[in-house]
């Protein structure tokens, strides 16, 4: 039974991660209602799209990595309580998350989405 746990306590990381990796190498050329970071402001210009798709990725890759060392730790302290601990830790970690995110897109674009620093633009631009 204890296995169990353990595979419990990898399986947010073990998706978060290829699904960050999926998202940093084929980002959405073009604002999308079915595809991408969705929000009002990363939707407003093509800019915030491309900006907010690359902090996305970003994001993603923390919250797998985190995830999955909070479920790795949990497990050797307690595996009973691996589920709600994961559950938990990626609930809070969404959050922060998109809230990380969103500011992101404050801090480095007007209400209009028009970029306030030409790094911004050249972070738009950059494609890797």
């Amino acid at each position: 039974m204890e296995w169990e746990f353990f595979i419990l306590a990898l399986t947010p990381g073990g998706i978060l991660l290829p699904i960050a990796w999926f998202y940093k190498k084929f980002p959405p050329k073009n604002i999308s209602y079915f595809y991408g970071y969705r929000t009002r402001r990363s939707m407003k210009t093509k800019e915030t799209w491309d900006f907010a798709h690359i902090i996305g990725a970003k994001m993603l890759f923390y919250l797998g990595v985190s995830t999955t060392a909070i479920g790795a730790v949990t497990y050797t302290i307690s595996p009973s309580w691996v589920v709600v601990i994961s559950a938990f830790s990626l609930v809070i970690g969404v959050i922060i998350g998109l809230w990380w995110c969103e500011n992101q897109l404050i801090v480095h674009f007007d209400k209009d989405g028009k970029p306030l620093t030409p790094r911004t633009v050249i972070l738009c631009n950059f494609q890797s």
